[in-house]
């Protein structure tokens, strides 16, 4: 077990690994050919434990992981990868500028630059090559959309999978409140000073009551701004998830030992999206956290690390 956080590496985005612009072949993923994107990661822990990925969500950053729920990772004996999504943070740009949502058609993935089985594609190359040939793959909202189709594309690369707060993708579960949409579709302001100011009330909506504090956070909110805060990318992950549909087939292929986690007072994906999820996948175990929202707030930790350490830990056994 590793006593203390030690930083293993810290990538830079640049060019492709494999001396070109494409995946190569797997047999888990036949005729993938689209672009990958080089994704900016940072890994902690031992290079030698168990690997972790973690995936964020819609318009994060790989700092969305806190490093207090990294280093409870590491602590408990694993090798934790998070990351940058393209079009977001320091990774690769999807060429294309803005797009018009109203165009993007749910369930049709020629309607949007890309989808969020493209997504997992991307996860599969940094994963390739920071040589993890297996991983526990953790998905936290879309990167829990993410999370599911990799583990669908690429069932040897998975060992465990993990999807926090996320759903199927089918209209009819997973709905966000009135407030929650305003929030994913709205526009942000252009200036920068009121882009921050709207992230940190937008971020107030969605967090568990008494968990987070608007103002003690407002210098982190606008060094993630800073740091690769993309809006038209944004727009980009909005319709990878709609054109991308409905996965409820495709995840009952799943065999991976899955837990799904959801908070009983999501705002911006109801908890039946959570149970539609479980419900979707062989043997899923459900866990529902009563009061808490969308948020990964350091005061829901211990709810939340107690049952991935459990699941990770039974995989193993």
């Amino acid at each position: 077990m590793v006593a203390q956080l030690l930083i293993v590496r810290t990538d830079v985005a640049g060019s492709l690994p494999y001396g070109g612009d494409r995946h190569p072949a797997t047999d888990e993923a036949p005729g993938m050919s689209l672009p990958v994107a080089h994704l900016h990661d940072e890994s902690h822990g031992h290079h030698r434990d168990p690997a972790v990925v973690l995936i964020a969500g819609l318009g994060q950053q790989l700092t969305s992981w806190p490093m207090g729920f990294v280093h409870g990772m590491v602590v408990g004996g694993y090798r934790v990868t998070r990351f940058d999504n393209r079009d977001i943070g320091m990774s690769d740009r999807t060429p294309g500028g803005k797009v018009n949502l109203d165009a993007v058609v749910p369930g049709d993935p020629k309607t949007a630059p890309y989808t969020i089985e493209t997504m997992a594609d991307d996860t599969v190359a940094m994963m390739d090559r920071l040589g993890i040939d297996r991983a526990h793959i953790l998905g936290y909202s879309m990167g829990g959309m993410i999370a599911q189709a990799l583990a669908v594309r690429y069932p040897k690369r998975v060992i465990t999978l993990t999807s926090v707060m996320s759903s199927t993708g089918a209209s009819d579960t997973g709905a966000s409140t009135k407030e929650g949409s305003r929030i994913l579709y709205a526009p942000l302001p252009a200036a920068r000073s009121d882009a921050i100011e709207q992230l940190i009330v937008d971020r107030d909506m969605w967090s568990t009551p008494g968990t987070y504090e608007p103002r003690s956070v407002a210098a982190w909110i606008a060094y993630e701004y800073d740091r690769g805060y993309d809006t038209a990318g944004v727009g980009r992950q909005i319709a990878a998830i709609r054109a991308s549909g409905d996965r409820t087939k495709t995840l009952r292929r799943i065999v991976a030992p899955t837990l799904v986690i959801h908070g009983s007072r999501d705002p911006l994906i109801d908890v039946s999206g959570g149970r539609a999820t479980a419900a979707a996948i062989p043997g899923a175990t459900f866990v529902e956290l009563d009061g808490i929202a969308h948020d990964l707030s350091q005061g829901l930790w211990p709810r939340l690390l107690g049952p991935i350490h459990n699941h990770l830990q039974r995989s193993s056994l």
